[in-house]
């Protein structure tokens, strides 16, 4: 349902402060690092993945490095819809 929202709205650019990630437990509490990025872009499924890559370059977070960024159900779904071209 996450993908689906955000049909609603078309961003012209997309900022993802990346001073400090969260990479692993979430959405309210896990281990944070000091990543030190600020990333930006115009494609929405581009910048997620680029975050979900981050969060896997950690190692500690199953549900995420068990897996490839491309495989993750929010970014399937996404590009199913179109979003982020």
């Amino acid at each position: 349902m996450i993908a689906e929202l955000t049909l609603a709205f078309k961003p012209e650019l997309i900022v993802m402060d990346g001073t400090k990630s969260l990479i692993s437990g979430g959405p309210t509490s896990g281990d944070v690092v000091e990543t030190n990025l600020l990333i930006s872009g115009f494609n929405r499924v581009a910048i997620d993945v680029v975050g979900l890559s981050i969060v896997k370059y950690y190692d500690r977070w199953p549900k995420v490095t068990g897996k490839n960024v491309w495989r993750q159900r929010q970014i399937v779904r996404a590009i199913e819809l179109g979003i982020g071209g």
